[in-house]
């Protein structure tokens, strides 16, 4: 189990198999309807109000619930109770995630790790903006638990949505995109790419 605060009113929990395991659940049957996930949901909301000094007292929380190999990712936005907010649903089949690192030799080694994994790798871009490189992939769907933490290793941060990859994309310098881990993996391999 992992625990990131991405900004002051997120956090994203990433939860393997085996974490599944110990609440007896797996993503198929999470179903907020059922007590057993809603004794997991106050457990895990326990467990990040600790590790990220926040409070909930008054808040209200959306959570989001994506999967990825045999685990899950979960999403939670807080908001105060008593401000009405708008709310709208966007429907697409994927999400961006977008990680920031501060330095060039961080961001290299780490794509020569994810392309030597030997996996079906997501669409990716890398760019470079304000002295950071960001790696934007459009799938909050990875392909093994391993290929996200093999990234949060070498990561500064990372974000979850549509905005921040638009607004690199087009205020940023575009280093490599659509396959940046293969372009920039397999130039670190030795091979050449097609």
């Amino acid at each position: 189990m992992k625990i990131e605060q991405l900004a002051s009113d997120r956090i994203l929990i990433s939860l393997g198999e085996k974490d599944l395991a110990g609440y007896s659940m797996t993503f198929d049957t999470l179903d907020l309807k059922e007590e057993t996930s809603r004794r997991m949901i106050r457990e895990l909301l326990r467990l990040a109000a600790e590790e990220c000094g926040l409070s909930m007292r008054n808040k209200r929380i959306l959570i989001e619930a994506m999967q990825y190999d045999k685990g899950c990712l979960l999403l939670l936005t807080f908001s105060d109770k008593c401000r009405r907010r708008k709310v709208y649903h966007i429907k697409h089949d994927h999400y961006s995630i977008t990680f920031a690192f501060r330095k060039l030799d961080h961001l290299l080694h780490c794509l020569q790790i994810l392309y030597s994994m030997k996996c079906r790798l997501p669409e990716s871009t890398v760019c470079l903006y304000q002295n950071r490189y960001y790696l934007i992939l459009q799938s909050a769907f990875l392909p093994k638990s391993r290929f996200y933490y093999t990234i949060a290793e070498f990561a500064d941060s990372s974000r979850m949505g549509r905005l921040l990859p638009a607004f690199l994309l087009e205020h940023a310098a575009v280093i490599a995109q659509k396959h940046a881990i293969e372009k920039i993996g397999s130039a670190f391999s030795g091979h050449s790419q097609n």
